[in-house]
This record gives C-alpha cells, structure tokens and sequence, in this order.
C-alpha cells in the first residue's frame, strides 16, 4: 500500500489501497479542514474509486499535493 509523506523520517499522510475499489484516504496527521456548505463540520477525508481514469488521477494528485504541502 504505497503511502504519501513530507520525509521518509516522518509520518504518512496519504494511504493509497487497491482492494475491491481503490481507496484514498488522509491519515490523521494531515490538517483537515471542515468542507462547510451543506456538510456543515464534515471533513473529507477518504474516497473510494472504480476505476482510475484522467480525471480521477487529477483530483488524487490534487489531493496529495494539498495534504503535503
């Protein structure tokens, strides 16, 4: 399961998993913000895939890129 960190010497904070659909998920050491609107104090911080198309790849590295910078 390959994962996603600032270093090597620090924790992950991203998890990427291929079971029965593709799992994306922020670990708890990411500084997770509440998605507001209609999810009020809700913080996303995990998807579920079928497939990885064009667009999906986009928004994962979309998603990596914010939780590690």
């Amino acid at each position: 399961m390959p994962a996603y960190a600032l270093f090597a010497s620090t924790p992950a904070l991203v998890t990427l998993r291929n079971d029965e659909r593709v799992n994306l998920a922020l670990t708890e050491k990411v500084e997770l913000t509440p998605a507001g609107g209609s999810d009020g104090s809700l913080m996303p911080a995990a998807w579920y895939f079928e497939t990885i198309d064009e667009v999906a790849e986009k928004r994962i590295a979309e998603i990596v890129r914010t939780a590690t910078s």
